[in-house]
């Protein structure tokens, strides 16, 4: 019975330690490389704000 139930806590270990490594990789992914991708359509969006007023300006 004491193997059956160090087997289990084995495998919950081993379920929860892949379930910390994806959360870690998920929060990386999230900073490292969606974090530019919103920046840069931050300043698209405000490029064309000034584009549309410099316009409207002169027109």
């Amino acid at each position: 019975m004491k193997s059956k139930a160090q087997a289990s806590l084995e495998y919950i270990l081993l379920i929860s330690a892949a379930i910390m490594f994806i959360i870690i990789v998920a929060i990386l992914v999230k900073n490292v490389v969606m974090a530019p991708a919103m920046n840069q359509s931050s300043n698209t969006s405000s490029y064309i704000r000034n584009i549309t007023n410099n316009l409207s300006n002169y027109g």
